[in-house]
């Protein structure tokens, strides 16, 4: 069986328990926990914060979870690296345990990962693959090669490939009238500003940032080529979020709203 690891906060070990039941091997990985310290847990990887857009950097602002949830894929890459793992997979505790049973058993569906170029494959059931680059959506159930998890680890601490590259960050919400262009008019200087030099810096949320490192711009031996193979569903009774927002997400203001949380950003 394909070496397989679970995300897992510390005082959420209840989730981990119905993985533990299954009868596979898997692995916890203890999350990092981001909702009290950020800036102690970015100095245990040598990584600072320097969100990009508008957008996430309002999101990185009230989401007291985002930055544990990105630091605890980074240690699953990193596991994969110092391990010199060949292929592994990885869940989020709140993804569907028979899902992930059917998935498991199907040996088959992992076969691309044997590839010695960069790979990963998404396995939840919200990302489609006309979507890619900029709309990875969801980190609950993907698989990478050895390879993949080094460039995904380098991009992490070097994106200055993306110098010059206009990344999409945000849509057209039809059912509050906020239109893509606009937002992009109001924020045009700022995004004209936008740092890729520097580095050992996260700059997205974690499931963004893979998909971006799909993008052309990134060396073909470092570009992560992203498969999409809908697998693994969310469990949905009720269970509370780790990285959700404090406040309300951009998707549910009106334009005006939105300009006025993010203008001090």
């Amino acid at each position: 069986m394909i070496p397989s690891f679970v995300i897992n906060l510390d005082d959420r070990i209840h989730r981990w328990e119905k993985f533990k039941n299954l009868k596979y091997k898997i692995e916890r990985i203890s999350a990092e926990d981001t909702r009290c310290d950020s800036i102690l847990c970015l100095q245990k990887y040598n990584l600072s914060l320097l969100p990009s857009d508008k957008l996430t950097k309002y999101y990185f602002r009230n989401s007291k979870g985002a930055i544990g949830c990105y630091l605890s894929h980074y240690r699953f890459w990193k596991h994969i690296v110092d391990k010199k793992i060949e292929k592994a997979i990885v869940f989020e505790d709140d993804a569907l345990t028979t899902d992930v049973s059917k998935l498991l058993d199907n040996h088959d569906l992992f076969n691309d990962l044997d590839s010695k170029s960069p790979v990963l494959i998404q396995f939840n059931k919200r990302t489609t693959q006309e979507k890619l680059p900029f709309w990875f959506n969801g980190t609950e159930s993907y698989a990478v090669n050895l390879a993949a998890a080094n460039s995904l680890i380098e991009l992490t601490h070097d994106f200055s490939y993306m110098k010059g590259y206009k990344i999409e960050y945000l849509y057209d919400v039809l059912r509050t009238g906020v239109r893509k262009q606009d937002l992009e008019n109001h924020w045009r200087s700022h995004d004209r500003n936008i740092d890729y030099e520097t580095k050992n810096c996260i700059r997205y949320a974690a499931d963004k940032f893979i998909g971006y490192c799909s993008h052309y711009a990134i060396p073909y031996d470092k570009r992560i080529n992203i498969l999409i193979k809908p697998q693994v569903g969310l469990y949905t009774n009720n269970v509370e979020s780790d990285v959700n927002l404090n406040s309300k997400n951009w998707y549910d203001m009106s334009l005006t709203e939105i300009l006025e949380v993010t203008q001090d950003l």
